[in-house]
Formats: C-alpha cells, sequence, structure tokens
C-alpha cells in the first residue's frame, strides 16, 4: 500500500448525545478508543510513508569571484550589499561574509529571476571598511560576475616591501614584424611614467610582470606597443591596481598598417628554340598560398533568463561609420558562448555589439537586450560581450508530489508528479539528497500536454530527498531560458 503524504487525520463527525447522562463518559471513551485502534492499524498495514514534506523556498542567484588587489589584512572579509536597480527601497545585505580571498567566491541567492541589480562591496577589518568596489549592475541569474577591489595600505605589516603585479598583455589588429612592447607604471602620487619593462615581444598574448612595486602602494599602469623603430603605435588605457595584484589584463589596439602588397609586373623572358620532333610538356604553376582568414573572437556573458525562440546576434560596424552589419548570427544565448568572425580586414577598427533577438509568431524578430559596444582592431580575441536579459518568469506555483511505489532490493521504484504550467512547453526536474542538488535526478522534457507532468525516479530506503521544478515556453529549451525553481519539496520513502 501506498501513500503520498502523511496523511492529515478529519475531526470525526459529531456525535448525537444520548438523552441519557450517565452513559456519557463510556461513549467518549469509547470513540476515542475506536478512533487509536483505526488509525495505528493505518500506519501499521501500510508499507511506505514520505515523511518531513516541507516546502523550502529556491530562489535565483547571482555568484562570481573576488578580484582582490593590496595587501590582504589577516581575518578580513567581504560585505556586499544588492539593490533592486529599479526601486529605491528594495536594498540587502548578503546575510553571510565572506573571507576576503583573492579569487575567493561568492553567490547570492535572494534575488528573483529578471530583476536587474546593482552590487557593490566592501573588505571589512577589524570592524572598519578599506576597500570598496565599483558598482556592478547585472540581471540574475547570473554566474562569473567579478567584483574588484584595491587596498591601498602604506608599509603593511608583515610585508617585506616589495611585491609583484603580473598579467597579461592583449594586443588586437595588425602587429609589424619586430614589434616590442613596452610597460610603464607610476605610482598615483607621481606624476612621470617609468619604464618597469620593455622589449617584450609583440603578439597577441603577452606575459607581463612588474616585480619592483611596492607592497600596499596603488600604482597606475600602461602598455605601450612599439614597432621596429621603435615609434608608438598603439597604447593600453590605464590600470589603476594596488600591489600586490595577479592576473590582471592590459588591451592595446594597434594603430599600424600593413604594407601595401606590390602587384607583380611580368618580365619579357627571351625566345626559346624548341628542337624539332621534342615533346613538351605545360610547366605546373607553383599553387596560390591560402590567405589566412582575420578573426575577431570572444564570448558571451550572459545573465538572466534567455525567452524563447531567442538567439543573439554580433552585429560589427567599422569605427566611426554609421551603418552596423551581421557578423555572426545564431549564438546560443547562454553564460560563456563563444563566437567567431572571419569577415574583418586587417589593421581595421570595428565596433562590436551583442544583440539578443527573439523571433516573434510572424517571422520578425524583437530586440530584447543589448551588450555594451566594444571597439577592436583586427585581428583581435578574448573579446567579452555582457548581456542583461531584463526578462521576468515567476517559479511554478504548483505542488510537487512523490510516489515511492514498491520496494525492491531496499530501492523504491517510484515516481514524481508535478502540476503542469500555463503555456510551459519544457520542463526541469531536479531531484537530489541535499537541497539544491541533482545527483539523484536531473532532466529536461518537453510538456505532455496534460495537467500534471510525471517521471520515473527511484529512490533509496530511509533517504530523504528534495525535489523542485522549473519550466520554460518553448519546447527543448536550454538551462538559461527556464524559470527559477519552486519550492522545493522534502520527503523520505521509508518502509
Amino acid at each position: 500500500m501506498e501513500t503520498l503524504l502523511p496523511t492529515q487525520i478529519q475531526p470525526p463527525a459529531q456525535v448525537q448525545l444520548p438523552f441519557w447522562r450517565r452513559h456519557i463518559i463510556l461513549i467518549c471513551l469509547s470513540l476515542i478508543t475506536i478512533l487509536s485502534l483505526s488509525t495505528t492499524a493505518f500506519l501499521l498495514l501500510r508499507n511506505t510513508t514520505i515523511e518531513n514534506s516541507l516546502p523550502i523556498i529556491s530562489h535565483s542567484i547571482i555568484s562570481g569571484t573576488f578580484d582582490i588587489n593590496g595587501v590582504i589584512p589577516q581575518g578580513a572579509t567581504v560585505v556586499i550589499r544588492r539593490k533592486n536597480a529599479l526601486s529605491t527601497t528594495d536594498t540587502a545585505n548578503s546575510p553571510q561574509n565572506f573571507p576576503a580571498v583573492d579569487q575567493g567566491t561568492w553567490s547570492l541567492d535572494g534575488t528573483n529571476a529578471g530583476k536587474s541589480y546593482t552590487l557593490t562591496a566592501a573588505v571589512i577589518s577589524n570592524g572598519k571598511t578599506i576597500a570598496k568596489s565599483d558598482p556592478v549592475e547585472v540581471t540574475a541569474p547570473a554566474t562569473d560576475e567579478t567584483l574588484i577591489f584595491n587596498i591601498p595600505q602604506a608599509q603593511p605589516a608583515g610585508t617585506t616591501g616589495t611585491a609583484i603585479i603580473s598579467g597579461n598583455i592583449l594586443v588586437d589588429g595588425y602587429i609589424p614584424p619586430n614589434s616590442t612592447i613596452s610597460v610603464k607604471g607610476k605610482m598615483l602620487s607621481e606624476t612621470k611614467y617609468t619604464t618597469v619593462a620593455s622589449n617584450l615581444p609583440a603578439q597577441q598574448t603577452q606575459f607581463m610582470s612588474y616585480a619592483t612595486s611596492t607592497a600596499g602602494q596603488t600604482y597606475q599602469i600602461i602598455g605601450v606597443l612599439l614597432d621596429s623603430a621603435g615609434n608608438q603605435i598603439g597604447v593600453s588605457p590605464i590600470l589603476e591596481v594596488s600591489a600586490p595584484a595577479l592576473n590582471e589584463k592590459l588591451t592595446i589596439n594597434s594603430q599600424a598598417q600593413p604594407p601595401a602588397t606590390p602587384t607583380p609586373i611580368p618580365t619579357a623572358k627571351p625566345a626559346v628554340t624548341i628542337p624539332t620532333q621534342t615533346q613538351t610538356q605545360t610547366p605546373t604553376p607553383p599553387p596560390t598560398p591560402t590567405p589566412t582568414p582575420i578573426m575577431i573572437s570572444g564570448s558571451i556573458q550572459f545573465n538572466g533568463v534567455a525567452p524563447a525562440n531567442s538567439r543573439i546576434v554580433i552585429l560589427e560596424r567599422v569605427y566611426n561609420t554609421q551603418q552596423y552589419q551581421v557578423a555572426v548570427n545564431n549564438v546560443m544565448p547562454t553564460n560563456g558562448a563563444t563566437w567567431q568572425w572571419t569577415g574583418a580586414q586587417l589593421a581595421t577598427w570595428y565596433d562590436i555589439v551583442a544583440v539578443l533577438k527573439q523571433t516573434q509568431s510572424d517571422g520578425t524578430d524583437t530586440d530584447i537586450a543589448l551588450s555594451q559596444t566594444q571597439s577592436i582592431a583586427a585581428p583581435g580575441a578574448n573579446v567579452s560581450l555582457t548581456i542583461n536579459s531584463g526578462l521576468v518568469l515567476s517559479p511554478p506555483s504548483g505542488p510537487i508530489n512523490a510516489s515511492c511505489g514498491n520496494l525492491i532490493n531496499n530501492v523504491w521504484g517510484g515516481q514524481m508528479s508535478y502540476a503542469s504550467v500555463s503555456n510551459a512547453q519544457s520542463y526541469w526536474l531536479e531531484v537530489g539528497t541535499s537541497e539544491g542538488a541533482n545527483d539523484t535526478y536531473n532532466s529536461f522534457q518537453n510538456t505532455n500536454g496534460q495537467s500534471n507532468q510525471t517521471a520515473s525516479v527511484n529512490f533509496t530506503n530511509g533517504v530523504t530527498y528534495y525535489a523542485r521544478y522549473a519550466y520554460a515556453t518553448s519546447l527543448n529549451a536550454t538551462q538559461p531560458q527556464f524559470s527559477p525553481f519552486s519550492s522545493t519539496l522534502q520527503f523520505i520513502c521509508n518502509q
């Protein structure tokens, strides 16, 4: 016999008391005894129970890493504050203080999918704020967000005085032969830059290291691209960072132009007398070299929910012109999706922008969201374009039920059932042994057109499980197109 949820015992119907009062106590005791025996028999006869059915509310998550530059005091923590970008009252601090660790991770689970938030964070040491991040605006859900801190601290305790600032220099555009890169830096209090590294071979990615910086000091650093004659042909934006610092990045757009390729002029050849009765062969022309395509490539940082029938289109235009053209079509609206465009011209500067588009029922497209515009010289790589979709899908509110089924070798052949959502075309069901986990069941499925969706799931006897589901408004939807998860059902199949 199987039971879906703990049965709620209904109150007994009213009993018409007899006219003789002297038997009232005996009759009440009899009714209580009968009710107790019935309940006990019911509990003994059933072989399946699902206990501890508790709704656990699940929220959308924004997560990322810390980029902390400078000397981090021992025991320092990070406090993150989020604010609804469209509200002046919807603000909250994260209930968790995160350890202040460079490249450490953080997450916020009190956000709603489709809403945009402004995030700020502070490094706290001994109850005092010693550094703040710049505001970051992001749409939930989102991952791979970076909060950047510079901790300026003169002569920090426990340091030797010297520190390293290191990272990569990226060069976009044409790089002439024998070009080099110089790295220049200065403290904020200084007026002139000094060269801290020189004669680095110019290539698309070059490692840099500023090994003579002073711990706790804040520096401004630039990368300079020089041609073989020492002429400046590109310079990066200023990087402001406190020492020590790792994994920093300088990007240089080269202004150099490739040399014009001269058109070969055929030269006259002396006449050759061919002896009589000599067979000649047609000379084989040398193979024409295949030109290497000029490429601009990068990735998408996608935040929020992707709507049904949507895609990302990468648009390009030559810098300082008016008309955009399609560079790449049909990029999947997922975080981390990559793209590449091979139609660029060498040493030409382009404006690049990503557009989230949704195809309507009449075949037309509607623009949902845009990324920021980046100006890149070709060839270029590692171009990151961020899209905040802004689409809002409410979490499903229907119930989830678990049926244990039959017990064989300590395993129940069970089934999950959950309510369908109006206009939903795809569903995502997760079942795990801890809240938010999917180590037991994790599957996407299209709608069955019924009022309830079902899935067969095996449960180990006596183990506590957690189940939740989400929906999307398109068939065969992928993860970014789904709503936030429903409330979580906690249950046990127990003999």
